[in-house]
């Protein structure tokens, strides 16, 4: 039984590269996507996975193959193990591989059991080529809403309307060939999953076939204890040191990261604040550049240290050096309906963090102690929280066990992920598709308006 799953690269298990949030979300599903073939008893399954990945390989872009244990026992005997072939391809190989075949893919009489799609916009809509072609069901983990992230950039780019304006009509074209031809849908929030239903709806895929259909189910970020990282020997460091670990996106605030930070180190000269990532290359240079200014005219570059990207493997020494991790949000739609990656992965290393409370991860995090909020737009309330954080450094270290526990219990993959298990174990079409090609009825006029929109489009 074969299940092809559609994402970005680099994922967990390349401890040698970066892994940004695409990647770590599709590393996400796919060990969903094991766990549910396990649970399943499903026999011989294969997975297969194609990752949208510019990172250079020694190897190329040919497959590689690695094996993830399930969390599932089975019998007697311990949790079983399932290969995966893993295919990472740049972005117009990538595009080829939705028409059906691809180095490394299932062979052209090769039944597909389901298709999976997550990360960003471009696999939605590669996976959705591929399922058509392959006459499979298809699963789309809409991870994050693309259209408000473009929002965010628009607003900090007001110079670069035609670029903002390509983005959008582009990301448009990608998502409606996912909603066109998508059986069932994850989002990363309880939010978003109603802003997919809307979606959906605009589609033309709310109609009287789909009523009462469960479309779209919500899987927050998480993470599976067999494959995380262990918890990092705590180090003496002399500093109180917050770290940053993450791109300077388009959602966050700057000024007040800026300002806020100055404040509390002109208060605590034992403060520092260190910098894993940074800019968004060919996307968003300008937050970081801004930041870097904001606190040079300070005169406060004393205070920060900046290291770059990291690889993933190098991260659980720089966890072990930091007190708390760090984050912003203004008020965005991006951050209304999304959610932080980053939060986790600081938690898991027994790291608190201090976080404006926008994201609905934010809330549930700040609500169960895990986060000290501050108030967006409020340089001297980030100061203030920086600042208690930094004279409970005793205190929040002893939390490290504490917060781990935590994220197992309330984000285990396993857990979060269960609809999607459920779903591989027998996966089924939307109602709205025709029994014998599994087409949808040319005489809805949405959905009909859109394919006919998207036919047309260059």
């Amino acid at each position: 039984m074969t299940v092809v799953v559609f994402g970005c690269g680099p994922m967990n298990c390349e401890p040698e590269f970066s892994v940004l949030a695409p990647g770590a979300r599709t590393w996400q599903i796919v060990q969903t996507v094991v766990n549910g073939l396990v649970l399943a008893e499903v026999k011989a399954p294969r997975v297969i996975v194609c990752a949208l990945d510019s990172q250079p390989r020694p190897h190329g872009s040919r497959p590689l193959r690695f094996s993830i244990p399930s969390e599932f026992p089975t019998g007697e005997g311990p949790s079983p193990s399932v290969s995966i072939d893993y295919v990472p391809l740049p972005i117009e190989d990538f595009k080829v591989a939705g028409t059906g075949g691809f180095e490394g893919g299932p062979a052209p009489d090769e039944p597909i059991h389901a298709v999976v799609a997550t990360g960003s916009v471009q696999p939605w809509a590669t996976a959705a080529e591929f399922a058509a072609v392959r006459k499979a069901p298809l699963w789309v983990d809409v991870f994050g809403d693309p259209l408000a992230e473009i929002q965010s950039r628009a607003e900090l780019y007001p110079d670069q309307k035609a670029e903002n304006d390509s983005l959008y009509w582009h990301s448009v074209k990608l998502m409606l060939r996912a909603l066109l031809r998508g059986d069932r849908f994850s989002s990363l929030s309880s939010r978003q999953r109603f802003s997919v239903i809307g979606q959906l709806g605009v589609a033309g895929r709310l109609n009287r076939l789909t009523k009462g259909y469960e479309f779209v189910y919500s899987i927050p970020y998480g993470v599976f204890e067999s494959t995380a990282p262990p918890l990092p020997a705590s180090v003496e460091h002399p500093y109180f040191t917050v770290m940053w670990c993450g791109s300077f996106n388009t959602w966050m605030d700057v000024e007040t990261l800026a300002l806020g930070l100055v404040r509390a180190w002109r208060e605590y000269r034992r403060l520092r604040i260190r910098i894993v990532g940074g800019r968004c290359a060919n996307y968003n240079d300008r937050s970081f550049d801004q930041f870097i200014e904001l606190v040079r005219k300070e005169g406060a570059t004393q205070m920060i240290e900046v290291l770059d990207w990291q690889p993933l493997g190098a991260l659980q020494k720089l966890y072990a050096e930091c007190d708390i991790g760090l984050s912003i949000d203004r008020p965005t739609y991006e951050a209304l309906l999304g959610s932080r990656t980053r939060f986790l992965h600081f938690l898991l290393a027994g790291k608190p963090v201090i976080s404006t409370a926008i994201t609905e991860l934010a809330e549930e995090l700040a609500e169960a102690g895990a986060l000290l909020p501050f108030r967006a737009g409020d340089a001297d309330d980030l100061a203030r929280a920086v600042l208690e954080a930094a004279h409970s450094r005793t205190q929040l270290a002893e939390r490290a066990e504490a917060l781990r526990k935590y994220v197992f219990e309330r984000f285990n993959g396993r857990v979060v992920g269960a609809p999607l298990m459920e779903w591989l174990a027998a996966p089924t079409w939307a109602p709205d598709k025709s029994a014998d090609d599994h087409s949808l009825d040319s005489a809805n006029p949405l959905t009909s308006y859109w394919s006919h929109v998207l036919a047309q489009a260059p």
